[in-house]
């Protein structure tokens, strides 16, 4: 039986070489890239996974600021979209509207980028490419 510090250091070992950390004894259908492993483990097969290619770092406070602001607001229009991923081109048919002087005075960082808001959460789309830079989802 291996030791914690045992299991360490062969984690630090093929980190370094670049070695996998498990080897299967029998060949078999294992997926072999990390976008397949994680589609064969949620049980999905043709649909893409979310990018993590934010263009934004918004701490925990910052989304915070943002679902007090624009998701407590009785008069934001919701709309009806296709599930958005953060990276992509935002969803045909959606309108964006620039963020309040209330959110960009808090976070400046929003002044140059536009948000619409779907279902509970706040989706962050850069005006110039249409991308997904992040997606503010509800509190938990």
């Amino acid at each position: 039986m291996q030791t914690r510090s045992g299991l360490a250091l062969f984690g630090l070992v093929a980190a370094i070489t670049g070695a996998p950390l498990w080897v299967p004894a029998e060949p078999g259908p294992l997926a072999s890239t990390p976008d397949a492993v994680l589609a064969q483990i949620s049980g999905q097969k043709d649909s893409p996974l979310p990018s993590s290619s934010r263009t934004i770092n918004l701490t925990e406070e910052n989304r915070h600021v943002i679902r007090e602001i624009i998701l407590k607001d009785p008069n934001v229009h919701k709309q009806d979209a296709p599930r958005a991923v953060i990276g992509n081109a935002s969803p045909a048919g959606v309108t964006v509207q620039s963020f309040p002087a209330e959110v960009t005075q808090k976070i400046p960082s929003l002044r140059s980028l536009a948000y619409f808001v779907t279902g509970d959460s706040v989706v962050i789309v850069d005006p110039n490419d249409h991308r997904v830079a992040d997606i503010v989802e509800p509190a938990k």
